[in-house]
């Protein structure tokens, strides 16, 4: 096989992305925040509070229960067409936003973007991921941040 037609085959195949996400209690009510990053996330404190961040990309999530995947806020679209190869192009009832190509779009809420990664809280009862919250910072209210990781691959 000609070497041309070799390294076009081999630019064409997917690449596989690895991502680093670090699941954290956040200490500022409905706010998930660590280093420079952060952003507003409504009712994540009532629902367990776990936060996700990934510092390859600098995107924070909001990680409620029982909700299967974490959730954050859509980015600007680029591109003249409301997007860019490097993004996903979502519509919902006349909207259109746009989510990194690693991650999903909402199927449920308009400029929501989901993670391709499972949240801490997939499926756990609104309660209980508040106690196992409280419990873990062993406070009676949300005041400290706790750390845990997870590798998230995507090809």
């Amino acid at each position: 096989m000609d070497l041309r037609i070799f390294s076009l085959l081999l630019a064409l195949l997917p690449v596989s992305q690895c991502y680093e996400a670090e699941f954290f209690y956040s200490p500022v009510v409905n706010t998930c925040g660590i280093s420079q990053d952060s952003i507003k996330a409504d009712g994540n404190t009532a629902r367990g509070g776990i936060c996700a961040h990934m510092p390859e990309t600098k995107r924070v999530y909001a990680c409620p229960a029982p909700d299967e995947r974490c959730w954050t806020w859509a980015q600007a679209c680029e591109g003249d067409n409301g997007g860019s190869p490097s993004q996903t192009t979502c519509t919902r009832w006349g909207t259109t936003w746009c989510c990194p190509g690693f991650e999903l779009c909402s199927s449920i809420n308009s400029g929501i973007c989901k993670s391709y990664f499972m949240s801490p809280n997939s499926g756990v009862n609104v309660s209980v991921a508040n106690s196992a919250e409280l419990l873990a910072l062993n406070v009676t209210s949300v005041t400290a941040t706790i750390q845990t990781g997870i590798i998230q691959c995507r090809s």
